[in-house]
């Protein structure tokens, strides 16, 4: 299954616009799978339309009921478009994602997403490093890491039941560990990474 969102011209947009009771509204589609992350960002006049929403994305991604994998499946990928970082200034890189942004150097302004990650592992063979995969398990590093892929260890469940926007943001990522359910993300920039998705 494939689910991309656009803009009103047709062109691939990560926010979704929508009107309701005459506003309109934004939302980062990857926000809303957890009622921490739609706390965190989203309006309480359309909460409960989000919750919906984000609801009948989890029947179609998963099995009907929305928590649990369909018969036979072992795990949940996904694949996400991120920016090339490779062209921005280093003041301009601070909030990007890419695999070292989930390691917390001490002194670097960097590692804003360290929140979320148990571990990561950088590959001398992938120097591009918004282009890694992301995992629930780290039973799933030695796989991609012996492919020469930048990986991150997602936290475990426990440790992400958080009202800290930082920890539980409300991505597929973290409902998905909360609900044991096995994660895999392919993180790839549009530039240098697509032929890495595929």
């Amino acid at each position: 299954m494939e689910i991309e969102s656009f803009d009103a011209r047709g062109n691939p947009a990560r926010y979704i616009k929508f009107v309701q009771n005459g506003k309109t509204f934004s939302l980062d589609p990857n926000r809303i799978f957890t009622e921490n992350g739609r706390n965190c960002g989203t309006s309480v006049e359309i909460s409960e339309a989000v919750r919906g929403f984000a609801g009948q994305l989890l029947a179609m991604i998963l099995a009907p009921d929305g928590r649990t994998l369909r018969s036979g499946e072992r795990f949940l990928v996904a694949v996400h478009n991120n920016t090339d970082v490779s062209g921005k200034a280093a003041h301009a890189k601070a909030g990007d994602l890419t695999a070292s942004a989930f390691v917390k150097l001490s002194g670097s302004s960097h590692g804003s997403f360290h929140d979320q990650a148990d571990g990561a592992y950088l590959s001398n063979l992938e120097d591009d490093p918004d282009n890694f995969i992301f995992v629930s398990t780290i039973s799933n590093v030695g796989f991609f890491a012996e492919k020469g892929f930048n990986v991150v260890v997602q936290k475990p469940a426990a440790e992400l039941h958080s009202t800290r926007c930082s920890v539980d943001d409300g991505s597929l990522s973290v409902f998905s560990a909360q609900n044991a359910i096995p994660y895999i993300c392919l993180e790839a920039d549009a530039v240098n990474g697509a032929f890495r998705q595929r």
